[in-house]
């Protein structure tokens, strides 16, 4: 833009001033004055000058939630042999699994994609009439970033093996990760939001409900959650976003710059 077109710019922002304070001219002197300086910038070619484009990155949105994980734990009591079950499902599910014996065959372990499942001689702090009927000890250890695909396989088994012994979850996460130590602080920040406290260390989000409590009298928290169906339909991302957006969990650097993406 020239000197004579800065000018014009200049003249009719205070002629436009002048008719706001006194209203001496009609609104269409002021239109025609418009008009007219638009077309002669038409003539003029101006244009507004370039903005240089930035290369700017997305702001990440979305917990990479697996990365908390430390170990992911699943246990319950159903009869002998469920490990013939697992081994067939998991190959039908593309798992390539792999059995291990004892020499004594006490106990079997059946690895596979995501999962080391094993069945042991039950315990002897379960019931009488368990230990007489020969059932056994069940466990899962799980991998929770092939959880959407092996989920669905733990569902199946503890479903077909009629059992009437909840899924024990335990979930123990990364040194790098603790929990808000004050209680009026975790009640305070998720007040009115879609995470509520429903008990001592008890929480409820949607239709779950777990346990959050430090492990050990250690910082490090566990989460605990009795799962009688349903265990591949748990919304994990939402649980664990909310509890880290909420800072029931705060979580240090550098794992803090690593869970978002």
């Amino acid at each position: 833009m020239n000197a004579g077109d800065q000018d014009d710019v200049l003249q009719l922002i205070e002629d436009i001033g002048t008719y706001l304070d006194l209203k001496s001219e009609p609104a269409s002197a002021y239109n025609a004055k418009v008009r007219l300086f638009v077309s002669a910038a038409k003539k003029q070619n101006i244009q507004a000058p370039l903005v240089k484009s930035q290369n700017i990155q997305p702001v990440p949105t979305e917990l990479n939630w697996p990365k908390l994980i430390q170990r992911m734990t699943l246990k319950t009591v159903a009869m002998k042999d469920g490990w013939k079950l697992f081994q067939s499902l998991a190959k039908r599910h593309g798992l390539k699994p792999i059995t291990e014996t004892s020499q004594s065959a006490i106990w079997r372990r059946v690895v596979c994609a995501g999962i080391t499942f094993s069945e042991n001689e039950t315990p002897r702090f379960y019931r009488e009439k368990d230990i007489e009927q020969g059932k056994r000890e069940y466990r899962f250890e799980v991998s929770p970033e092939l959880l959407e695909k092996t989920g669905v396989l733990i569902e199946t088994w503890h479903k077909r093996m009629k059992n009437y012994y909840s899924l024990e979850l335990s979930i123990d996460f990364e040194y790098k990760v603790s929990m808000e130590s004050e209680a009026h602080r975790i009640t305070t920040n998720i007040f009115e939001t879609e995470l509520s406290m429903t008990g001592k260390d008890t929480f409820e989000l949607g239709k779950h409900w777990f346990y959050l409590r430090r492990r050990n009298n250690s910082w490090n928290p566990t989460l605990e959650m009795m799962i009688w169906k349903g265990f591949s339909s748990i919304p994990w991302a939402e649980i664990f976003t909310s509890l880290v957006k909420r800072q029931v969990l705060h979580i240090e650097k550098p794992l803090a710059k690593e869970i978002w993406r």
